[in-house]
């Protein structure tokens, strides 16, 4: 989300509106277990890394006996120690989060005897009764009510519109109101909908699995659900086609950037003519809604006690999928507005967002509460120089994906990846490589697109033609495998490091999904 070696303005943004209390916030109102106060991030020597341990914890089921849960966690750590290529799976290969149709199965193939048979019923049928809750579509449910606060916060921005305060202290304020709204009406509800769009996706792998559903038929309905990035590529063909003014177009997507929380990174109002140039769909492929599930959906939810049908569940599935990516694209907006506060606050002292980018956000807004004395130039430099030697010194240190004792700071272990492939196609292309700050590159029709990590402000690059994706970083349930899946493009997401350098640097290479291959062609 942020990069492996975030700016503070990004990485404290991030621990703001998520990593701090947001995320055990967003899993103990669903039923998951209450937690302390505890940070899901770490930064060490500037490097984010996530307490799977604390996370593992907040997965329990609330009413879970302590000893219970102290042996599940240990037992999924330990799991994860022996496989550290779940690393980005951890809901699907590692923790077992939900009461899913391939519950026993996989306990007895990965933890058999982590607990008592009296243990193993109490934490079974705790996650039975909280999974029944969590399939609840009606008003009442989670799922529906979280999505009220995000259209509530869409219908606040919309009549604010994108006109910003003139007077720095002003600019600072509003900044300081739109991470609040941006928190509790915007990632806190994402986050409740995001557990849920995981769920959806367990319970449609089981279905495979266990045969109530074919492989074909899931992606089939994977491709039909209509998400705000489909009605992104038609607003861009109707641009290209003179049936949209292109002003329209960036009032409704200009806050996006592909790097959402990234101070440099430009939106798309400040790039407008590369974002809606290139090849663009006649048609963006997703949003067909026929799939329809057959008897044995059904059959499987009565075995499992679930309180809805086959044709329930697929409405609760495209309902999360598609809610997930849309209160993504909302909370980004309050966000991108907030970022561009900042940084006219910076001009109006001569700061650059350069330097900006080298400051926390408390130490930004802090100066709300006690103006600074001396030039606000004077006071920012010393703070940004400090940062500047932090990250100089925490560059050199080369860590692996997990850190589980000292000796991993001392010995870096270089950790296999096993990438997650989307699709079935095959592509073959020359590859490009791009980050988050750039618009520039003009021909991408038919190439391998290589990025780190990525989020929504990259949805541009399904307006332009492209081959087939490979990333650094991602999971299987991720937004580019989400977007990739929509428009049936081939991709290979969190490669890993070594896999990612080797196509990233090679001058061609194929992607084949359905033989989960991605190998260069010709090497630099």
């Amino acid at each position: 989300i942020v990069g492996l070696h975030p700016r503070p303005l990004a990485s404290s943004l991030y621990r703001s509106l998520v990593t701090a209390k947001v995320w055990s916030r967003a899993r103990r109102s669903l039923g998951y277990r209450e937690m302390p106060a505890t940070d899901l991030v770490l930064l060490l020597a500037g490097r984010p890394f996530v307490d799977v341990r604390a996370s593992f914890n907040s997965f329990l089921p609330d009413g879970v006996e302590e000893k219970d849960g102290t042996r599940l966690v240990d037992g999924w750590l330990d799991r994860l120690e022996k496989h550290p290529e779940f690393h980005d799976k951890v809901e699907f290969e590692i923790a077992q989060t939900v009461h899913d149709p391939c519950f026993e199965e996989d306990w007895c193939s990965r933890t058999p005897g982590l607990l008592d048979p009296q243990g193993f019923g109490r934490w079974k049928s705790a996650l039975q009764a909280m999974t029944r809750r969590l399939l609840d579509t009606s008003p009442e449910g989670t799922l529906r009510r979280s999505l009220g606060v995000v259209e509530t916060l869409a219908r606040k921005q919309e009549l604010r519109g994108s006109a910003l305060p003139g007077r720095p202290a002003a600019l600072l304020a509003r900044a300081s109101e739109l991470l609040d709204e941006a928190r509790e009406e915007g990632t806190l509800p994402f986050a409740v909908v995001a557990r849920h769009a995981f769920v959806a996706e367990t319970f449609l792998r089981g279905a495979v699995r266990r045969g109530a559903l074919g492989a074909e038929d899931v992606q089939r309905f994977r491709a039909g659900v209509r998400t705000v990035s489909s009605r992104f590529g038609e607003d861009c063909t109707r641009v290209r086609k003179g049936e949209l003014e292109p002003s329209v177009f960036l009032e409704r997507y200009g806050h996006l950037r592909p790097g959402t929380y990234d101070i440099l990174s430009p939106r798309y109002a400040d790039a407008p003519e590369a974002i809606l140039s290139g090849a663009v769909p006649d048609a963006a492929p997703g949003g067909r809604d026929d799939f329809h599930a057959g008897p044995g959906l059904d059959r499987l939810l009565v075995e499992m006690d679930m309180p809805l049908d086959g044709a329930s569940f697929l409405e609760y599935a495209r309902l999360a999928i598609a809610g997930r990516e849309y209160a993504k694209f909302v909370f980004t907006r309050s966000l991108s507005d907030a970022l561009e506060c900042i940084a006219r606050w910076g001009e109006a002292s001569g700061t650059t967002r350069e330097e900006l980018s080298w400051l926390s956000v408390d130490e930004i807004l802090d100066m709300l509460v006690e103006p600074p004395l001396a030039p606000v130039r004077e006071v920012i430099l010393p703070l940004v120089e400090q940062a500047r030697r932090m990250e100089r010194i925490g560059h050199g240190l080369k860590l692996g994906y997990l850190i589980r004792s000292p000796r991993d700071v001392y010995v870096m272990p270089r950790h296999r990846s096993a990438p997650n492939f989307v699709t079935r196609k095959i592509a073959r292309g020359p590859v490009v490589h791009l980050d988050g700050r750039d618009f520039s590159v003009s021909d991408l029709n038919g190439a391998v697109v290589c990025i780190r990590n990525a989020d929504p402000g990259f949805d541009w690059l399904f307006a332009r033609g492209i081959a087939g994706l490979v990333t650094q970083f991602g999971g299987t349930n991720s937004h580019m495998a989400i977007r990739c899946t929509e428009y049936g493009i081939p991709a290979a997401i969190g490669c890993g490091e070594q896999l990612f350098e080797t196509i990233r640097t090679a001058r061609a290479c194929e992607l084949d999904a359905g033989a989960n291959s991605v190998v260069p062609l010709e090497v630099s």
